[in-house]
């Protein structure tokens, strides 16, 4: 079965609000405020303040920066392919996804072992390498969620993020 996606503006902005939920934010968001409370109530020296002011701004720029890094990413594989929208055709075979870069005309072979995660959002269904760079699906081009039981089947270490709309 061949599956097509495309890495557009669109997308990307897609995929990173899926990688970042609202209710991750808001938790992040109540650990920083959390952490500046205990340091004004515990305000037993100006050091306590200090070590929880400093807390909440690192776990702020620990987020902000994983947010950055995904779009940096998306953004050098844009920038690769030299173009607005990259297409994609993926083939499910028995010794991986066989991925073909439709701007560009690359080919390459995913191992299943060489995918950390796997996401759904509204439109895509999205697998990320453990070297960084991640492959959107046309969510409507796998109604039978054959990608999914694949990479149940063939792949141990996968986290699956699954039907979040």
């Amino acid at each position: 079965m061949e599956f097509h996606g495309n890495l557009s503006d669109e997308g990307v902005s897609e995929i990173i609000r899926e990688l970042f939920p609202r209710n991750y934010m808001i938790l992040v968001r109540a650990a920083e405020f959390i952490l500046v409370l205990l340091g004004v109530f515990l305000f037993r020296s100006l050091w306590t303040l200090i070590i929880s002011v400093l807390a909440a701004v690192m776990l702020e720029y620990l987020l902000q920066s994983s947010k950055k890094k995904m779009l940096a990413m998306a953004l050098q594989q844009k920038q690769d392919a030299s173009k607005d929208d990259i297409l994609y055709s993926y083939t499910l075979r028995e010794d991986g996804i066989h991925v073909t870069n439709l701007t560009t005309g690359s080919q390459e072979t995913v191992l299943p072992e060489d995918i950390s995660r796997y996401i759904e959002t509204a439109n895509y269904i999205v697998f990320y390498l453990k070297d960084r760079r991640f492959f959107p699906v046309n969510r409507d081009d796998d109604p039978k969620g054959e990608i999914s039981a694949y990479l149940k089947e063939k792949g141990s270490g996968i986290k699956l993020e699954m039907n979040r709309r």
